[in-house]
């Protein structure tokens, strides 16, 4: 029965990334150009915040309220400017490369 779920959300967050990365790509900024996103499944670490992932993830130059922004939309709307991150949850979170 976990397993089934575990399936289905994964699932779930496949199918929202995808789309989400589609409507994203339209919103970047000009520097924001210069990298490509590589989306990952991260279980959240004891200590962990939405700040402390935005400073190690975004790309340089960029804001880390933005970073917060768009990993509330890539993570089905949550809101982690207000919601705690979990110890042992997942988090899809984007990192930034050079193209």
């Amino acid at each position: 029965m976990v397993r089934k779920k575990i399936i289905f959300v994964l699932s779930v967050m496949v199918i929202t990334t995808i789309i989400l990365a589609m409507t994203l790509t339209n919103r970047i900024g000009m520097s924001a150009q210069k990298y490509k996103r590589v989306y990952t499944l991260y279980q959240i670490q004891y200590g962990d915040t939405a700040y402390g992932l935005a400073s190690d993830k975004k790309y340089p130059g960029m804001d880390s309220r933005d970073y917060i922004r768009e990993l509330n939309e890539a993570n089905s709307g949550i809101n982690l400017f207000k919601e705690p991150l979990y110890y042992g949850s997942y988090l899809l979170l984007i990192t930034y490369g050079p193209k």
